[in-house]
């Protein structure tokens, strides 16, 4: 049986099955599924229940709700990621009693998060403090399911961490991995989130996605590699020999949409980038970087290459000297991890240190630019001062303070550290002024 709501009800063999195929309570792209909704259909179902999840996540105390109404059911239940449980969606998997998930299917954790807040600076703090308790209660059922502390997984949350399925049950988030086959929500958008890793990037291209059909039934369109994608790891091939290019230098050219791309052999594709690259000149098909890409060389307006002009005499420097194209965090981590010297590589794009392993992202934190030759990037600079305040283990938050407020004095010369109006960076100024408050 079919009914009105954002998930679908229907009797399997003597256990009822509900799909939650959707985004958790209002939803980024209108309402989702509502924890009124659920807990209504719930209350009329007896016997083995098998919750399906495929969502990229939503409201908080949404998904608390569902959770509980799952865990409150009279019967053996099981939750089964059919293709991803991201956010909240991965508290709503820890209610069943058997945790699964598919082959494929991923996992993701991360702190609970609001747009900037707005009001005064008594709301701002009241914001604070609601997000502070949600991601230490988030936590605890993590703990309370997958062991550890809630401390430990608060410092995995921090850093928006993504699971494959078998590396879910490695971490005693899923109890088995299962028999099926993975598919992504059909609304899903891989820009919500800020830290996706290239490994993850590559398996999502691949996926076939889900949707309804006629009547609710689910029904598997095919993967991205079956519609012109690469069939190794869903880069799109739509753009080669797309024309209207504009050379700019070292194989560096500014496309018809006014993007700039690295396409040396003039093919359309987007070489400095592991889902660009599809034809694997320098990015084999897992992703790791297998030639050394040149950085992209200033131009003027004629589009030639230009040098870059010296500091103004009273500091200011040009946005000549400043990368403006937009930011991908899980890009300047994955420049890292292929470089020759990871270590160096890392000390040269974060502006933050850890007490980890210096060759890999355990050691640092807050990178701000793509490669350590480059120029710092505007986005990347605002994303890594706003997140400062809360990232958590830096041994040198004074020296990676200094060195984040002296690179966006490139992007914004008028820029001060007290400067609320800097557009990003509200919220960072009033975690400082609270003094150690969370994301």
């Amino acid at each position: 049986m079919t009914h009105p709501i954002k998930c679908h009800v229907r009797a399997e063999g003597g256990v009822t099955r509900i799909d939650v195929f959707d985004d958790i309570g209002g939803g980024w792209l209108g309402e989702g599924l509502t924890a009124k909704s659920f807990g209504t259909e719930m209350a009329s179902i007896k016997g083995p229940l098998d919750i399906h999840i495929n969502s990229g996540g939503g409201s908080v105390s949404d998904g608390i709700a569902i959770a509980n109404a799952i865990r409150a059911h009279n019967g053996p239940k099981r939750t089964i990621v059919d293709g991803m449980a991201a956010s909240i969606a991965s508290v709503i998997m820890q209610a069943g009693d058997e945790r699964i998930i598919e082959p494929g299917a991923m996992v993701m954790i991360h702190d609970a998060w609001s747009e900037q807040p707005v009001g005064n600076e008594e709301s701002g703090r009241r914001i604070v403090e609601s997000l502070r308790k949600h991601s230490e209660n988030i936590a605890g059922l993590y703990a309370e399911r997958a062991g550890g502390t809630a401390e430990d997984w608060r410092a995995v949350m921090r850093e928006e961490t993504w699971f494959t399925a078998e590396e879910a049950v490695e971490a005693g988030l899923a109890d088995r991995v299962g028999t099926g086959a993975a598919a992504l929500p059909q609304r899903f958008d891989l820009a919500a989130f800020h830290a996706v890793p290239g490994r993850i990037v590559n398996a999502m291209r691949s996926l076939p996605t889900i949707r309804r059909g006629e009547g609710g039934t689910p029904v598997l369109e095919a993967p991205a590699a079956a519609a012109g994608h690469c069939p190794s790891c869903g880069g799109s091939l739509a753009a080669r020999n797309a024309g209207g290019d504009r050379p700019i230098g070292d194989g560096w050219v500014m496309g018809a949409d006014g993007k700039p791309r690295f396409d040396p052999d003039g093919d359309g594709d987007d070489d400095a980038t592991p889902e660009g690259d599809t034809d694997h000149d320098y990015f084999d098909e897992s992703g790791k970087q297998i030639k050394p890409i040149p950085p992209m060389p200033k131009t003027g307006k004629d589009g030639k290459p230009k040098k870059a002009k010296k500091a103004k005499a009273e500091g200011r420097i040009r946005n000549a000297d400043v990368d403006n194209s937009a930011w991908d965090a899980s890009k300047a981590w994955h420049n890292g991890a292929t470089a020759d010297d990871p270590a160096a590589f890392y000390a040269g794009i974060c502006a933050g240190k850890k007490s980890g392993d210096p060759a890999t992202q355990a050691g640092w934190a807050l990178p701000y630019k793509y490669h350590p030759d480059d120029p710092p990037n505007a986005a990347g600079v605002r994303a890594a001062l706003s997140r400062l305040p809360q990232t958590q283990g830096l041994i040198n938050k004074t020296e990676a303070t200094k060195t984040l407020e002296s690179a966006m004095k490139k992007v914004n010369p008028d820029y001060s550290p007290d400067d609320l109006m800097e557009p990003g960076l509200l919220s960072a100024a009033l975690l400082q002024a609270l003094k150690g408050g969370t994301k």
